[in-house]
């Protein structure tokens, strides 16, 4: 007599082998993501199901067969790891790894007994050969647990199910790829039991059809998660499933709490900041941590603004009193309410550190620097002495020789100035910039230079953001013109607008500046005097972002044009 292989066993091998192979495909992707490893658990599962029914199917002796059936006790590990991997899926709270001591009691264990008896008793099986389905088993009188095992079965099987739904009627509607992915992975799971269902009541003449029906189903199981795969993203990382990933691997401090402060959970930076084990129950304030006059500052910012950015305060945490920066807002209900606070705190210690030590730095530069000026300027004071008793000895001797000490004297002064420009420019460096009327700084400047040039002034009324030290720009530029100017009699200040910025307009009506100087005669060095003026201006006008340009013409005088970007500007208030 000629064997042939079952239909049904070829029908095993085929969802064994896809069942598997969809397991290792999930399992490739990420293997280190804890999903994707009971997954590719479950798969392996399944498809040893599937791949000892085939073998127990196609047997040709009952030997065999019962070897094989011994085998297949492992089976009913596949029910606890369903279940296993729907609680993770469905982000179940039993589903946390700090759980899984519970379910391996609750489903493992109880799995591991019955195979254990189940093994202990293939002895007792009785085996029939039926045409074209191989050999069939059925329990002998002395397997006490097999009823008790289909019932744990079933029973886990149908909790599995259960908890797909919930899964599925938790998912935001508005989600509709998470929703979908819920649905195939929920039709996946009851596809083998509705499988084993239909083979009690239609193969009732077969002692194991549930088994069988149970093995082909998972053809089922394979097709609907992949879809899910391929057409909704299934175990793709997502902002959602990445989101307690991200949060645990912050280097800042997060901290969820309640509308009052209390402490709802935070992350393993917040616990570290806070000086708290992890493994404790969190029950606690975030006025434990901040003095009251910060905590009640921060909400009155975030009930006015929604929240707060880089707030500095002291944090009294585990790791004692440390400065840091706080950004907070609250967190919004599904109808739109403040339902409680997020807290992201960022330790600043090393950046104070870092600032005092530049401070430091800066205030011994500052000394140093304060005492070199000193010691030239009395240096200079002395040389200016001796150069006037040179003169006084030379003017009767070599009038030539008086005129080089007089040129002596000139670049004694200049190198006096520069002393002077940078002392007053250090001792102002600090400052930061304020808003400074510019009418205001123009009529200072008018009444000052009233017997040295004439001044016109038709401009906005604007207020600027500047240095302090602009007065001293406005006065280099038209010192540069009574200097330079040769024939200047007047100046005029102009402005206007140039794409959201307000151009000042300071020209003269001297000789103006030759075409191959325009790039030159705001460089440090360069010009007939000091060299030191406009550029000086300059780098005070550009440490507050400001810019400053020439575009006058030869012949009508210098003309230069000082650039206010918007937010360097407003309007002036006429009741200031």
């Amino acid at each position: 007599m000629t064997y042939s292989i079952p239909v049904v066993a070829i029908l095993c091998l085929i969802s064994a082998s896809i069942t598997f192979a969809l397991g290792i495909f999930v399992f490739a992707r990420n293997p280190k993501v804890y999903i994707n490893q009971l997954f590719l658990l479950l798969c392996s599962a399944g498809s040893f199901w599937a791949f000892f029914e085939f073998m127990l199917r196609q047997a040709d002796d009952v030997s065999y067969a019962i070897v094989w059936n011994m085998i297949g006790s492992l089976w009913v590990l596949t029910i606890p790891i369903t279940m296993h991997f729907v609680l993770v899926f469905s982000h179940h709270p039993l589903g946390e790894r700090k759980y899984l001591l519970i379910i391996i009691l609750l489903f493992y264990l109880p799995a591991l007994v019955f195979l254990i008896y189940d093994a202990a008793q293939a002895g007792t099986y009785q085996f029939t050969f039926i045409e074209g389905y191989g050999f069939d088993s059925a329990p002998g009188p002395s397997h006490l647990l097999y009823i008790p095992e289909i019932i744990f079965a079933f029973t886990i099987a149908f909790f599995s199910i259960f908890t797909c739904i919930w899964s599925y009627h938790k998912t935001p509607g508005e989600d509709n790829k998470l929703k979908k992915q819920s649905l195939l992975v929920l039709i996946g799971i009851t596809v083998p039991l509705g499988a084993g269902l239909i083979g009690i009541i239609f193969f009732s003449n077969i002692s194991n059809g549930l088994s069988v029906a149970v093995a082909i189903g998972y053809l089922g199981f394979a097709i609907c998660i992949s879809i899910a795969i391929l057409r909704y993203g299934l175990f793709v990382v997502s902002p959602k499933t990445a989101a307690d990933t991200i949060i645990g691997t912050i280097p800042d401090a997060l901290i969820l709490t309640a509308l009052d402060g209390e402490i709802i959970t935070t992350n393993p930076s917040g616990q570290h900041l806070m000086g708290r084990n992890r493994r404790k129950k969190l029950i606690s304030h975030i006025r434990d941590f901040v003095d009251e006059s910060d905590f009640s500052r921060m909400i009155q910012k975030i009930k006015q603004n929604g929240l707060i950015t880089d707030e500095e305060i002291l944090f009294r945490g585990g790791l004692g009193p440390v400065p840091v920066s706080i950004s907070a807002s609250g967190i919004r209900d599904p109808g739109g309410e403040t339902a409680g606070l997020v807290f992201i705190i960022r330790d600043i210690t090393d950046r104070k550190v870092s600032e005092r030590a530049l401070v430091q730095a800066r205030e011994k530069l500052a000394l140093m620097t304060r005492i070199t000026r000193h010691d030239i300027l009395n240096l200079l004071t002395a040389m200016n002495g001796y150069l006037d008793i040179a003169e006084e000895k030379a003017e009767p001797l070599d009038p030539s020789l008086t005129s080089d000490i007089i040129a002596c004297q000139r670049l004694a002064e200049r190198i006096a100035d520069h002393i002077r420009i940078t002392g007053v420019y250090h001792e102002k460096e600090p400052t930061k910039p304020i808003w400074q009327s510019l009418t205001g700084l123009t009529k200072q400047l008018m009444q000052e230079m009233d017997s040295l040039i004439q001044i016109t002034v038709d401009i906005k009324p604007v207020e600027i953001l500047a240095d302090p030290l602009m007065y001293k720009v406005l006065y280099n530029i038209a010192e540069n013109s009574i200097r330079h100017g040769e024939n200047a009699t007047s100046i005029r200040f102009e402005s206007y607008f140039e794409e959201n910025s307000f151009i000042l307009v300071m020209a003269d009506n001297g000789k103006g500046i030759i075409q191959e100087e325009k790039s030159k005669i705001l460089l440090p060095g360069f010009g007939k005097n000091s060299g030191m003026g406009l550029a000086f201006s300059k780098d005070i006008l550009n440490y507050s972002g400001i810019d400053i340009r020439e575009t006058g013409t030869v012949g009508s005088g210098a003309r230069f044009e000082i650039i206010f970007p918007p937010g360097a500007w407003r309007e002036e208030n006429p009741d200031d």
